[in-house]
């Protein structure tokens, strides 16, 4: 008997990809504000971004801290942010690693 073993090659997902996979994580996804947040960064929808997550809804906490940018001489903010639910750690662990 003959047997052949088919391997599907592992793809990362795309931006739309994303909110699929999101949106049957989390029953309070918001589909509209990601799709909007990939609009407004200019980030297509059938491509990888590493640089962008949308994560959910979040709020400002009220700390900030103006900072050089490595290699100019421009000031930037950083703010701090809360989001209204965590992310579960396994999705952390994907986009820190």
């Amino acid at each position: 008997m003959n047997s052949a073993l088919l391997a599907r090659r592992y793809e990362e997902p795309k931006n739309k990809d994303i909110n699929k996979i999101m949106k049957n994580i989390y029953k309070n996804w918001d589909e509209k504000m990601y799709f909007k947040y990939l609009k407004d960064f200019k980030l297509p929808e059938n491509k990888i971004s590493k640089e962008f997550y949308y994560l959910g809804r979040m709020n400002a906490t009220g700390k900030a801290k103006e900072f050089i940018m490595p290699n100019t001489n421009k000031s930037a903010v950083e703010i701090e942010w809360i989001l209204e639910t965590p992310v579960r750690e396994d999705i952390y662990e994907y986009i820190i690693n």
